[in-house]
């Protein structure tokens, strides 16, 4: 049974986000990876960043909020390995959000999506972010944008992605413990103005492992780029590309 002092710090968050008008009042929640903050976010477009042992707020992000009548969306994030960096995301948003832990400061925009972003994740050493767009239900051209669907990654200090994986979209997104695949939940697009007006099935909802040909590290993108060599270097080329 949790400790009095737990259930008293629980209910604190809880009131701090509050119930909205006009939206649902989802709240997203996760721990960091060394398990020492917490991250909440609600359909309101508000983000906290907290300490969990003490319930102290280091971060009050306030992204747009949803469109009207939009109910079935929520907030995502994460938090980088080190407890530096926090990035924010929603479904409604095309961009993702990165700060810095404690500062009230954007750091960068991530921008690239085009239907608002379902997670993100960052990579076991914090040098890149994944970020998925996938929804389970996508509209027709003639109701509105079709669904993005992709899966990018980016690099924590440039604004553009590194890799975007088309047609690989989904509404989770992790890194593999040695940063060198990606995990998606893969989903079929579904048009909400079809005739039959059904969604798709359990058999269409897997999960899939991905390569992530620019992750894990300059050690493995040496080898890599090496294996990939469709004409063998000058000695030159070799001395500044390889061995430089």
């Amino acid at each position: 049974m949790p400790a009095a002092g737990s259930l008293r710090r629980s209910s604190q968050w809880a009131d701090r986000h509050g119930p909205q008008t006009g939206v649902a009042t989802d709240i997203t929640i996760k721990f960091s990876p060394d398990s020492t903050l917490v991250l909440s976010a609600d359909q309101s477009g508000v983000t906290f960043v907290w300490q969990a042992r003490t319930g102290r707020v280091l971060n009050k992000i306030r992204g747009p909020g949803p469109p009207q009548r939009m109910y079935n969306q929520v907030m995502g994030g994460a938090i980088s390995s080190d407890d530096r960096l926090v990035v924010t995301t929603s479904g409604w948003d095309n961009n993702a959000h990165v700060f810095r832990v404690g500062q009230p400061s954007e750091l960068i925009t991530l921008q690239g999506h085009s239907d608002g972003i379902d997670d993100a994740a960052f990579s076991p050493d914090g040098t890149l972010i994944a970020t998925t767009a996938g929804h389970s239900v996508c509209t027709g051209a003639a109701i509105g944008p079709a669904c993005d669907n992709s899966t990018r990654v980016w690099d924590i200090q440039q604004s553009s992605p590194l890799l975007t994986l088309r047609n690989d979209g989904g509404t989770r997104v992790a890194f593999s413990s040695d940063g060198s695949s990606l995990v998606i939940n893969t989903l079929s697009v579904y048009n909400v103005s079809s005739p039959n007006g059904t969604g798709p099935s359990q058999a269409n909802f897997p999960y899939q492992t991905l390569a992530c040909v620019v992750c894990g590290g300059f050690d493995r993108l040496v080898p890599l780029a090496i294996h990939a060599e469709i004409r063998q270097l000058t000695p030159e080329e070799r001395a500044r590309f390889i061995t430089g």
